[in-house]
């Protein structure tokens, strides 16, 4: 076959191959498309607006860092758990090979900072702490050398702080958590009722997070008296959400659609920072509003394990080796008696308190 010129006379060569796009893949994209994929499946009108995907982008990095955070503290003390348990062993075996002893005999020879000991306490806190930063600056400078900072720190000091806000985005991810759940009973219809449960739980944390709005959004001072008719508004909101809920047993297929369509809403607009209108009032109007009993909870399950706690103190009954025991018991009675069924919550919220709990 020959080929035919064009109106130039010329003729032409063999078509080039489109140059392939290199991708520009986003941090977290999974997470977005399984948000966009859910909203889909459930058959939710609206979009995810792109505010959403940045919130719930920025949210998720914030967890990441979290989690590399704990990990590089748990390595550190690990680590010097095992350096410890590792000299202790050394210590036993040959007590002269271990590193406590060889620093104490050379402390007590004069040949590791003489004149240490000879500082007032103040100097010594000061020399150590000036020694600290020339080590830190160091560190700093070396770091700064080796990957480039010196030109794009301002950027990233602002990234971080950037990242960091988003703490108040709690309530994106809630929303996106319980929207999967929804998607995920849809699914599986074998296995539905197991799933249907976990809706529940998930609607239970998204609940807890709206009685937060605004307090978590940073807009609203703490005297402030719009928080009064804000606090209102959230609890419409979750009275509208349980009402949802209840139409799971009723016409579930429906009861996710419009569950998904109302956390969408809520997280959109909490995005907007329009906290005191996070559901349209047609979603709100004949609902009544729930009252939060949480505080006068907490308040009656202190007062009840403080009065049980000096009641077996002072009635002399209990044993000294078993009071702390005792003690225990009776603070998680109270809790049981306070909070029914959620208190494992409580127990949580103490543990978190007191620098127990988990991340």
């Amino acid at each position: 076959m020959t080929t035919l010129p064009d109106q130039t006379g010329s003729t032409p060569g063999p078509t080039a191959p489109p140059v392939p796009v290199p991708s520009t893949s986003r941090p977290f994209d999974a997470s977005v498309k399984r948000l966009r994929d859910d909203c889909d499946a459930l058959g939710v009108g609206n979009p995810v607006p792109l505010r959403l995907r940045v919130a719930l982008r920025r949210r998720l990095q914030l967890r990441q860092w979290k989690r590399a955070i704990l990990g590089l503290a748990l390595l550190s003390v690990g680590t010097l758990a095992g350096f410890t348990a590792a000299q202790f062993t050394v210590f036993l075996v040959r007590p002269d090979l271990s590193f406590v002893y060889q620093y104490s005999q050379a402390s007590k020879d004069g040949s590791i900072w003489p004149q240490f000991d000879e500082m007032s306490p103040l100097e010594q806190a000061a020399a150590i702490t000036g020694l600290t930063a020339v080590f830190m600056w160091a560190v700093f400078k070396v770091v700064e050398r080796w990957s480039g900072w010196q030109s794009n720190i301002g950027r990233r000091r602002s990234q971080v702080a950037r990242v960091f806000l988003a703490r108040r985005y709690a309530i994106v991810r809630e929303c996106a958590e319980a929207i999967h759940a929804c998607a995920v009973a849809r699914q599986h219809r074998e296995q539905r009722p197991a799933h249907t449960k976990k809706i529940s739980k998930r609607l239970r944390a998204v609940r807890r997070a709206v009685l937060n709005a605004h307090s978590s959004r940073g807009s609203v001072p703490i005297f402030s008296a719009r928080r009064k008719r804000l606090k209102l508004h959230e609890r419409h909101v979750i009275a509208a959400l349980q009402e949802l809920e209840a139409k799971l047993d009723c016409s579930p297929n429906d009861a996710r659609r419009e569950l998904a369509e109302a956390l969408l809403t809520i997280a959109d607009r909490y995005c907007q920072g329009r906290v005191g209108d996070l559901l349209n009032e047609a979603q709100l109007t004949g609902v009544p509003t729930q009252r939060n009993w949480e505080a006068l909870r907490y308040l009656f399950a202190f007062l009840l394990a403080a009065g049980d706690v000096i009641g077996v103190a002072k009635s002399g009954i209990v044993p000294e080796d078993a009071q702390q025991i005792v003690y225990a018991l009776v603070c998680g009675i109270a809790l049981v008696l306070a909070f029914g069924r959620q208190f494992r919550r409580a127990i949580d919220v103490f543990s978190a308190i007191t620098g127990g709990g988990g991340p």
